[in-house]
This record gives C-alpha cells, structure tokens and sequence, in this order.
C-alpha cells in the first residue's frame, strides 16, 4: 500500500458535508513513494481545499454558523501533526495572510490560497 493510500485510510480529520478524500492522487501530483511528506501532502491539502471551499461558500451565503465552522478547520490546518512536520513557514506567512484577514471578515486570503493551490484537486473558486 502506498503512502498516499494509507493516509487516506487512516485520515481522521472531518471534511465538510458530501466530500470525501478521492482515492488516488491526482495524476500530476502522483504519489511520490520515495517521500513521506510529498505522498501525505494531496490528502492533507485537499482536506485544506474543501473547507476553504465551505468557507467562501459559507461566506457568500451570509451564514455565519457554517463559516465558523469552516474557518476554525481552516485555522486548525498548521496545527496538524502533517503542517507541523513538512510545511516551512517559519514567519507564519499563511495564517498572516490567509487566516488573519478571514477572522477579519475578509475571504480573499482564503480565495488566492485557492487560486493557488487547490486547482489540482478539481476544486472551483465559489
């Protein structure tokens, strides 16, 4: 079993209502056997993706109850045991210019983080 296919069968984080995490990586992201951090990297992110999805989806819709929700997953994103082993962001440059400005009422941190790195997943800006 690959790295990638084992994180998806032990990954416990939830996922917003009717997503799950798809079974194979997506072709141009591969499963990259050779490195841990790299094969976990797909499901961790698009975990990640989904809820900034929610959020902006939340956010256009003026309900707050499901944007809190979706922006405390958000927020938890480099508390997670993959963010703290395998990203670098040593001056927390993604919470300061994604997270921050959300708690804020801003979206558009979240919305370039999107543009940015959820396009792989298939994953449309709302």
């Amino acid at each position: 079993m690959s790295v990638y296919h084992s994180t998806v069968k032990s990954f416990k984080l939830p996922l917003p209502k009717g997503d799950s995490i798809p079974e194979n990586p997506p072709k141009n992201l591969g499963q990259n056997s050779g490195q841990i951090g790299a094969a976990k990297a797909p499901v961790y992110f698009y975990w990640l993706c989904t809820w900034e999805r929610e959020y902006l989806v939340a956010f256009a819709a003026n309900d707050s109850p499901r944007e809190a929700i979706a922006l405390k997953r958000i927020s938890s994103f480099d508390t997670t045991d993959f963010a703290k082993t395998y990203v670098d962001d040593p001056t927390h440059g993604w919470r300061t210019h994604v997270v921050d400005p959300a708690k804020l009422g801003d979206p558009s941190g979240i919305r370039d983080d999107m543009a940015s790195g959820c396009v792989d997943f298939g994953i449309a800006i709302p």
